[in-house]
């Protein structure tokens, strides 16, 4: 399974219920995470970025997920040749059975671009010519969406009853320390 969000804390904050449950059940997990975080106002952005990084690597660490770190500056993700090539990689590199990844409709241009790249990605990752490092996906790799912020025009057809690993979701998403301390200037 392979889970595709735009920050450090989305794959926590939407499907991280969904992820434990498939770890839990022998799955392998892995946790995409596209930009760098480093588009913070407050503080040096490498220092942050390295941050977020550390975060996202504890929280993949609860339900032994591995993760993938794109390092795309945060709020610069455009849905370019560069950008598609390096969703290319990712699932041909996993060889996933599905993805999951941002609904198309959501509030913020990270994620919205993060979606379309990840529709586009996954038919091209099938196509046999395409110049990589890995060999091509041989099957059809379904796309799942995950949560909306806000639930932002989204309307789920089918739902996973997380109740089981509920603790460690929550565990998952406290990994995130940056974004849980206002008094160190991060918006909770």
């Amino acid at each position: 399974v392979l889970a595709i969000g735009a920050h450090a804390d989305d794959n926590e904050s939407f499907c991280a219920g969904t992820l434990a449950k498939h770890s839990r059940r022998g799955d392998k997990v892995f946790m995409c995470v596209v930009t760098d975080g480093s588009g913070n106002p407050n503080g040096d952005p490498a220092e942050i970025a390295r941050i977020r990084k550390t975060e996202a690597q504890s929280a993949a660490n609860l339900i032994g997920a591995e993760l993938i770190w794109l390092a795309i500056p945060d709020g610069y993700l455009t849905v370019n040749d560069e950008s598609r090539h390096h969703f290319i990689e990712t699932i041909r590199a996993t060889n996933a059975d599905y993805i999951i990844t941002h609904p198309s409709q959501d509030y913020h241009p990270d994620h919205v671009a993060t979606s379309q790249l990840v529709m586009q990605a996954a038919q091209v990752a099938r196509t046999a010519n395409y110049p990589s490092q890995y060999p091509h996906v041989s099957k059809a790799v379904p796309v799942a969406f995950m949560a909306a912020e806000l639930g932002l025009d989204f309307v789920p057809q089918d739902y996973v009853d997380i109740t089981d690993v509920w603790d460690i979701k929550v565990k998952m998403i406290l990994q995130h320390l940056s974004q849980h301390m206002p008094d160190q200037g991060y918006d909770p």
